[in-house]
Parts: C-alpha cells; sequence; structure tokens
C-alpha cells in the first residue's frame, strides 16, 4: 500500500525549497479535504502537485477543480496517456506507461 502522506511530505520538501512558498502551497492544498465529498485527501493532493509542476497559481486551480470533482485530478495525474487518448479506448501499453511514469515520480 502506498503512503501518501509520507510521499505528500517528501515532494513537498523537494518541490518547495522555500519556507515561505512551501507554506503557501500547504494552506493551498489544505483547503481540499475539508467537505464530507472531498475524499483521498493525500491523494488527490499529490495529483495536485504533479499537475502543476511546482506553479503556485496552478495549484490554486487544481485545488479548486479538485473541490468540484477530484476523480478528474486523480485521473490526469496518474493516467495521463490514457486521458489523451480517452477513457473509452482501453490500451494496455498506454496503462503501463502510465503506471510505470507515475511511481517514478512517486519515488523522485
Amino acid at each position: 500500500m502506498i503512503d501518501y502522506t509520507a510521499i505528500l511530505q517528501r515532494k513537498l520538501y523537494s518541490m518547495f525549497n522555500d519556507d515561505s512558498i512551501r507554506d503557501r502551497v500547504c494552506i493551498e492544498l489544505d483547503r481540499y479535504g475539508i467537505e464530507s465529498h472531498e475524499q483521498e485527501t493525500d491523494r488527490v493532493k499529490l495529483a495536485i502537485l504533479k499537475i502543476a509542476d511546482s506553479d503556485v497559481k496552478e495549484i490554486q486551480a487544481q485545488v479548486d477543480s479538485a473541490k468540484i470533482d477530484y476523480r478528474d485530478i486523480l485521473a490526469y495525474a496518474e493516467y495521463p496517456n490514457q486521458m489523451k487518448a480517452g477513457w473509452n479506448i482501453t490500451d494496455e501499453r498506454l496503462m503501463e506507461i502510465d503506471k510505470q511514469q507515475y511511481e517514478a515520480w512517486l519515488e523522485k
């Protein structure tokens, strides 16, 4: 099982060296997970970081999107190639590439 909490903390420190920026990002990320329908908090926050790629304004936008439907954020972070191809197309090769790419990102 993936420890999303530990990975999230590690990613925050590796992506944001400046304490004030990291604090700002944490405050922004903490807007997600307040409402009962906002599920899988740390997994979604990691997905937001992956999609936003250190862009604080993009983090804000992705948090807003996650608050509407967190599944979209997870899909675009964890299955980017499959999302580009379309969910109606099942491509085992793309799924494997997405899985490997996401696992490599988590390890960084």
